[in-house]
């Protein structure tokens, strides 16, 4: 069954593992102990072992009880219920790479994405990239909640700006009663609880399931969500320029 970025459960297996390899190669480089200093990118780093049962948390450093290669069997073999969310998983390394790598700063999407090659290998087995690292629509607005796809001159890119307010659309549409009653005024609870609930319970555009919340990670580092927040809160609609 495909999950919330289209893949077949082997191949998202597959990119799960890729990405996990990755980040453990960066953070720990060998070493069972990584300080994260209490930087969010760390942090969502150690969530991401934590869900696998693989770390432990000391002070500012998160320990590995588990080697990097029974991480990636796990991940392999684990019934599919109890991995966590790809979508997570990628936000976790976008925001490692934002405090720990290069990364891109584009205002248009037909940009190259200056990532560094291993993250552009990835990316583009991932089918998110193109051939010429470019980014697929469906990595737009992971570049968005990123701020590594920036509005320009005071506006979005056109192309961006459609995507946005699709996303807002589809948000209202399926909206639960509660965060509704934020956005059209009928309730006391400030937009910051609209745009958590958003981080805990929504994924660009799609509200999660029962089950798809069960294998969420959640994410310390999102600006999509204030976006539709304001957007929506907005009477004319227009999709939010910070």
């Amino acid at each position: 069954m495909a999950g919330l970025l289209g893949f077949e459960e082997n191949i998202e297996r597959k990119h799960l593992s890729s990405i996990y390899e990755l980040m453990l190669d960066r953070s720990f480089n060998g070493r069972s102990e990584f300080d994260h200093m209490f930087m969010s990118a760390g942090e969502g780093l150690g969530r991401s072992l934590e869900y696998l049962n693989a770390v432990e948390w000391q002070g500012s450093s998160i320990i590995l009880k588990m080697s990097k290669q029974n991480i990636l069997r796990k991940l392999e073999e684990a019934p599919a219920i109890e991995l966590p969310l790809i979508t997570d998983v990628l936000d976790v390394l976008l925001t490692f790479l934002g405090q720990y790598a290069r990364v891109p700063k584009l205002t248009n999407p037909f940009m190259y994405a200056d990532f560094d090659s291993a993250v552009l290998e990835i990316l583009r087995e991932m089918r998110l990239l193109d051939g010429q690292y470019i980014a697929h629509r469906s990595l737009w607005l992971f570049l968005v909640d990123h701020y590594f796809l920036m509005p320009a001159q005071g506006g979005w890119n056109e192309n961006v700006r459609h995507a946005l307010k699709s996303v807002c659309e589809m948000t209202l549409a399926s909206a639960p009663e509660e965060f509704k009653a934020i956005i059209e005024g009928r309730s006391d609870r400030p937009v910051s609880w609209a745009e958590g609930y958003l981080s805990r319970s929504w994924r660009q555009g799609h509200w999660l399931t029962e089950q798809e919340e069960a294998r969420s990670i959640g994410s310390a580092h999102s600006f999509l969500p204030v976006i539709v927040c304001h957007t929506l809160m907005n009477p004319s609609k227009e999709v939010y320029v910070p």
